[in-house]
């Protein structure tokens, strides 16, 4: 439903055309009260917190943050993949309030990208490879424990795995795209596609025998259903078929 939702503390909870949106009365909490948004397979979701920043949740993500920021800090803890535009905050003196994006895995290990008013999207979740940040505006420093901290500047990429590498000319386009309502792929084996279907379609994905070797390129709307998304992928030589909310891929036989 629309409207105001709830109110916890001096932090009034609405929900606006689509949007959770928090608006605190004052600038500093008695005590942290922390919330958390959590999307399923299939959906996505958008929130404004107490200070301005814009979050939008891919699918299969979470994040958890507090009713209302301290003045000294701001920190928020993530899972999956999320697109962030962090409004810039000052506190009593004049002095820029950081803003920390703290990523959690189910192995316990953990990422931070610290934050200068900026626009970025952080890929991590636990069934890929490793994670990333891309950075479309502003400047991100990015720290693992064990591995020295690195700074990328807009249009480039940190890849995090046990350390962590920069990629200086980073696909936006596609970086975007879920948040664009698209699947988009550049030059990505059957792996890469299909995990990102299973989190939007919310299937299991199984690989019977031989995985297909193809590599694919394209885009397509996130609003076609299952059936279409692997009638795309038939072109390609992989036969794709589904019994309940399990796909099995394979290459296709020759002559079909």
């Amino acid at each position: 439903k629309g409207g105001q939702l709830a109110v916890q503390g001096t932090t009034t909870i609405s929900h606006k055309k689509g949007t959770l949106e928090y608006t605190a009365t004052e600038h500093e909490a008695a005590a942290k009260v922390f919330n958390t948004v959590s999307t399923p397979k299939g959906r996505e979701y958008a929130l404004v917190l107490s200070d301005g920043t814009k979050v939008w949740l891919n699918s299969a993500s979470s994040v958890r943050y507090p009713v209302m920021f301290m003045s000294r800090e701001r920190i928020v803890e993530m899972s999956g993949e999320a697109y962030f535009e962090v409004a810039a905050q000052r506190n009593t003196t004049g002095e820029k309030i950081p803003f920390t994006v703290r990523v959690k895995h189910d192995d316990g290990s953990i990422e931070e990208v610290h934050v200068l008013g900026t626009h970025f999207n952080i890929n991590a979740y636990d069934d890929e490879p490793g994670s990333s940040v891309t950075l479309l505006e502003g400047s991100v420093e990015i720290a693992k424990p064990g591995s020295k901290s690195v700074t990328i500047t807009p249009g480039q990429q940190a890849l995090i795995g046990n350390g962590i590498s920069v990629n200086k000319d980073a696909d936006l386009e596609a970086v975007m795209a879920w948040k664009n309502g698209r699947f988009l792929f550049r030059k990505a084996n059957i792996q890469t596609v299909m995990r990102q279907a299973a989190r939007w379609y919310d299937i299991e994905v199984n690989y019977p025998g031989k995985i297909p070797a193809d590599i694919l390129s394209g885009g397509l709307s996130k609003n076609i259903n299952l059936s279409e998304f692997l009638k795309i992928l038939e072109y390609s030589e992989i036969n794709a078929t589904i019994h309940d909310k399990i796909v099995d891929i394979k290459p296709a036989e020759p002559g079909n």
